[in-house]
């Protein structure tokens, strides 16, 4: 569900743009590239997900371990990449 509801936030998102005269699907600004890429993801990843019942999904819960890596080199591995990361602070100008 939460994804779903993902989605339809980015649809508001676009229909809100569209009534202030942005058209998403031609506009080259960063937001609407975003917005595009992104709902065009969910909606693939919800379409993958529609081919199995919800008993399936239910069935297969079983071997979920969780989405995070624990193992030191996981760790290691995204402290190194966080650190390449090209941040500032908030209070810095843009």
């Amino acid at each position: 569900w939460p994804l779903i509801h993902y989605h339809k936030f980015l649809a508001k998102c676009i229909k809100k743009l569209k009534r202030n005269g942005v058209d998403v699907k031609t506009s080259v600004s960063p937001v609407s590239a975003f917005l595009r890429t992104e709902v065009c993801a969910v909606s693939d990843h919800l379409a993958r997900c529609s081919y199995f019942t919800s008993e399936e999904w239910t069935g297969s819960l079983q071997f979920f371990d969780g989405w995070t890596d624990f193992t030191p080199e996981a760790e290691e591995a995204l402290r190194s990449l966080i650190l390449k990361q090209q941040l500032r602070s908030l209070g810095d100008p843009a």
